[in-house]
């Protein structure tokens, strides 16, 4: 005779294989969440990652109710679960899963979900986070930005203006070759040196072959518009960072230091920040 776990198991893998999504895919700290590949910086490779898990709906509020919490990893298309409680009343707004470095040290695509068994025993999967493993160097120079001024600021003088785009510049290197795929990441900052969370939906990532032999020579350079919402949410006293990996067959094999530009839109004794007419 089936027992509750085994036909919560089975409906658990029944749900995942049919790809019924209800809750939104779960975040990690540090990684962008705007960053479909969800590119784990370098230093939580060794360190573990802290998974966030929202509240979900109808949760327990009432004893004797209780939830059960499955938290999956899936990788190379094996499924481990990582974390499997009861969730007693009442669960706080958001919930923190570790997760250990071993499951970091092969470089590779991962994917992040969980699936809350209800008192009915109805589990509800939610959507995936893919998460990407590089322990590529960071040797590469940071970008540039061609337009900043000498202060390293982009402002209401900046030409092409900050309307019309931002110039992202990766400078040459002797390792890169012709048929090197450049990836240039974008994100923007309230602050005024890159720190705090990064502003919704600035993210911006351009991919670029290089193609020359001028290319290999001067540099690649990006435009990162449109104007919005990749640039318009930095007004008064704000930053971007830029950095860039390069892709070699299909695969990362070098990453840039960061880059840093400040962003300032505000015109003295004006009440509107510059912009487009």
């Amino acid at each position: 005779m089936a027992t509750s776990n085994d036909k919560i198991k089975e409906a658990e893998n029944s749900s995942l294989s049919a790809g019924v999504d209800e809750y939104d895919a779960p975040e990690v700290v540090g990684v962008d969440v705007d960053d479909p590949e969800g590119i784990i910086p370098i230093e939580l490779i060794t360190k573990g990652l802290d998974v966030i898990v929202k509240r979900w709906e109808n949760y327990p509020d009432k004893p004797p109710r209780k939830d059960r919490l499955k938290v999956a990893w899936e990788s190379a298309g094996t499924v481990t679960w990582v974390f499997d409680e009861l969730i007693y009343p009442i669960p706080p707004e958001q919930l923190i899963i570790k997760i250990d470095p071993s499951f970091l040290a092969e470089d590779g695509v991962a994917y992040l979900r969980y699936v809350v068994s209800l008192e009915d025993l109805n589990p509800v999967c939610s959507a995936k986070r893919k998460l990407t493993i590089n322990s590529a160097p960071f040797d590469l120079l940071a970008p540039e930005f061609p337009s900043a001024n000498l202060y390293g600021y982009l402002n209401c003088d900046a030409d092409p203006p900050l309307w019309d785009g931002v110039r992202v510049k990766v400078p040459p290197d002797p390792g890169f070759e012709l048929r090197d795929v450049l990836i240039v990441n974008w994100e923007g900052f309230k602050s005024p040196n890159g720190s705090g969370q990064p502003i919704a939906n600035t993210y911006k990532q351009i991919r670029k072959t290089i193609l020359t032999l001028e290319e290999l020579d001067k540099g690649v350079e990006v435009l990162i518009e449109p104007f919005v919402p990749h640039i318009e949410p930095m007004i008064d006293k704000a930053s971007a960072l830029a950095r860039y990996s390069l892709e070699r067959n299909g695969r990362i094999v070098r990453r840039s230091k960061t880059g840093l530009v400040h962003i300032d839109r505000i015109i003295s004794g004006e009440l509107i920040p510059c912009g487009p007419a």
